[in-house]
């Protein structure tokens, strides 16, 4: 008797970190059935898995129904919860697990508590289904069993990004993300004066922040900064910034995977950070240990280039996927878009 393809379902409501439309990709690219149930409100849709559109205002009954059946006819289903921001997603995506067969959960930043008890409740309840593991990005260039590689942000780059990087940089560095004290926004004032005053250049893009912090960091005269206080910075401008910068600046307290350095590394930008045990894998052993050393690496331009290209960081995510997933059958469904 045949067997049939086995089915992975990535689970990603969020609408603004490409994170799990990057692994859907990398999967499907890998020979995986994988189909993505993504935001409305993205832009990005895969470029080689399937895609249904579950999460956003208005929630698509059909495209949902439709995952459901598809779910429950496969017997050798997997879902991957890239992200549970809300209880309301933890409901869903244990609704949805009771259709699988195997349910991988991704916990992003363990380390950094900064979920809400609600969620955290609701979060644990999902670990603690027979089906779930729990997954975390390996430190190491090699990975155990149970560790899986982050993605590149591929996908991101081929649909936002032009030809290239500048080959004249309008900024030396550039800073983005949220404004909070372990990404290190309380060092970005110094920063921007001490790469002022040897003529070097800073641009900042933060988005969803408070009005407090928004006053705060358009006080930085030495910078470059745009704020979006009710929405996140596009994805179009992001990644055009990118391209006129000469390197990422992410002084960052507590990091156990950081996607911004990983999203510089895709557009070929060296990365300048604090010392990260789970970073050496991609940025070796050379970082500075604390803010005053970070700031002197700055003013003397020592970003580091990554020790992978996207293509390597994809095969080491692939590869640690190929560890946890049945393997693929035959041929896989076709890309395409589900109703």
């Amino acid at each position: 008797m045949k067997r049939s393809q086995p089915e992975v379902f990535v689970f990603d409501p969020n609408s603004f970190n490409s994170y799990g439309l990057e692994l859907a990709d990398v999967l499907s690219d890998d020979g995986f059935a994988v189909t993505h149930l993504g935001h409305r409100a993205s832009e990005l849709r895969p470029r080689s898995a399937r895609s249904c559109v579950v999460f956003g205002s208005k929630v698509p009954i059909r495209g949902l129904v439709s995952v459901a059946a598809r779910m429950s006819r496969t017997r050798n289903a997997t879902l991957i919860v890239a992200w549970a921001p809300t209880p309301a997603h933890v409901l869903l995506a244990r609704a949805l697990s009771s259709l699988c067969s195997r349910l991988f959960i991704v916990e992003h930043n363990p380390r950094s508590g900064r979920d809400n008890s609600a969620h955290d409740q609701s979060f644990q309840k999902l670990t603690l289904s027979p089906r779930a593991s729990v997954v975390r990005h390996g430190a190491e260039r090699e990975l155990s069993m149970g560790e899986v590689g982050h993605p590149a942000y591929s996908t991101f780059a081929s649909v936002y990004g032009s030809a290239g990087r500048s080959a004249a940089p309008r900024w030396d560095y550039i800073f983005f993300g949220t404004a909070r004290r372990d990404k290190g926004v309380q060092h970005l004032p110094r920063l921007a004066r001490e790469l002022r005053t040897v003529g070097k250049s800073l641009a900042i893009r933060v988005g969803r922040c408070s009005p407090q912090e928004a006053q705060f960091l358009r006080a930085i005269a030495d910078a470059d900064v745009v704020v979006g206080e009710t929405t996140h910075i596009s994805e179009r401008r992001l990644a055009a910034d990118l391209e006129r910068s000469g390197a990422i600046l992410a002084p960052y307290s507590e990091v156990t995977t950081s996607g911004s350095a990983i999203l510089g590394a895709t557009f070929g930008l060296p990365v300048l950070m604090l010392e990260s045990p789970s970073m050496r894998w991609l940025l070796g052993h050379d970082m500075p240990d604390d803010v005053d050393m970070l700031v002197s690496r700055a003013t003397s331009g020592q970003a580091v280039s990554a020790r992978l290209s996207a293509t390597g960081i994809n095969e080491r995510c692939a590869s640690s996927w190929r560890q946890l997933l049945p393997p693929p059958v035959g041929e896989r469904a076709p890309a395409g878009v589900i109703d």
